[in-house]
């Protein structure tokens, strides 16, 4: 029997595979980029979550599929919505299926705290049994198919009889994140690159925590039951001074109208689109998200996983180090 992770070259999933194999666990890793550095000991089988008879070969004899594979993509320039859609909703029709056939024990899957956790309100705190956030999310493509892939993978393992958990990790830091897919806005503000202070706010949770509670949920959690992961509801600009003093860089304090940022951003999309260009952190969809407070409360996670959340100064202090051993902040 053994633990099959797509998507496990990524960030959290080399967290996962590192702790799975670290227990003691056979480890069969999926993704379509090339083995991870850190995936010593563990097989990998290159290939897409598209491909019901690569997940057949690669489910076989599998007892847990966590089920990681994605797309981070906040833009909604062509093509974004149906790369997003293809594999979070498709990917995760497939993966589901292909795991009845196999008679897999049990799916964790990856969903994301801004299913439920986004808000214009500084006071909403969003728990497990929140509604979809759909009336703030929906226009942005990474969440909208987030939800879909959700609710349909919800539906879709009870039809077939699958046990599925879904796990909703909050914005993820700490070391290890080589393609600097969660811990950018780190980079950036190590760099002096974050002008601004955005309105918002957010909640972080540790890649290594994560990867514990996801291991957790393959034995403990409820089955058709959703997990909230995070901690540190904060606004934009404590995040920031958290970081300054930790790091000795300068915190920005420049605070503009959040209209004027947004038309400011339009204008770059429009003037860089034609030419090929994107400025991620300029994108139109980037801004209006930072206008939201992305808190949640993990209680449910915390009594029925044993979820723990470090303490903040270890997290961004173990991500700063990591980022400037590599040279990264340069």
């Amino acid at each position: 029997m053994k633990d099959v992770v797509t998507g496990g070259s990524g960030f959290l999933g080399s967290e996962l595979v590192r702790t799975l194999l670290s227990r003691g666990r056979q480890v069969t890793v999926i993704a379509r980029s090339e083995p991870p550095e850190e995936g010593g000991g563990a097989e990998f089988a290159q290939g897409s979550v598209l491909d019901t008879e690569h997940l057949a070969r690669s489910f076989a004899r599998a007892d847990t599929v966590y089920h990681l594979a994605g797309v981070v993509e906040h833009s909604r320039r062509p093509g974004v919505l149906p790369r997003a859609r293809a594999l979070h909703v498709d990917g995760t029709r497939t993966v589901i299926e292909a795991a009845a056939s196999a008679g897999v024990r049990r799916v964790v899957y990856a969903s994301t705290s801004g299913t439920v956790g986004a808000s214009k309100d500084s006071a909403a705190i969003a728990d497990d049994s929140a509604a979809y956030a759909e009336a703030v999310v929906g226009r942005w493509p990474y969440y909208r198919t987030k939800i879909d892939a959700e609710v349909m993978a919800l539906q879709r393992s009870a039809e077939l009889g699958v046990e599925l958990v879904a796990m909703r990790p909050t914005l993820i830091v700490g070391p290890g994140d080589r393609r600097l897919s969660s811990t950018q806005s780190v980079v950036d503000f190590l760099r002096g690159e974050v002008p601004v202070v955005p309105p918002g706010g957010l909640s972080l949770v540790d890649v290594r925590d994560a990867a514990a509670a996801f291991i957790a949920a393959s034995t403990d959690g409820r089955s058709g039951a959703t997990y909230l992961l995070g901690a540190n509801n904060m606004p934009f600009n404590e995040y920031f001074a958290h970081l300054a003093r930790l790091s000795g860089c300068r915190a920005p304090r420049l605070t503009l109208p959040w209209g004027a940022v947004l038309a400011g951003a339009q204008v770059v999309d429009r003037i860089t689109r034609p030419l090929g260009r994107h400025i991620v952190g300029l994108d139109p969809v980037v801004v209006e998200m930072s206008r939201c407070y992305w808190y949640i409360d993990s209680n449910r996670a915390a009594a029925e996983l044993g979820a723990v959340n470090r303490r903040l100064d270890a997290t961004l202090g173990d991500t700063i180090a990591w980022i400037r051993e590599r040279g990264l902040d340069r």
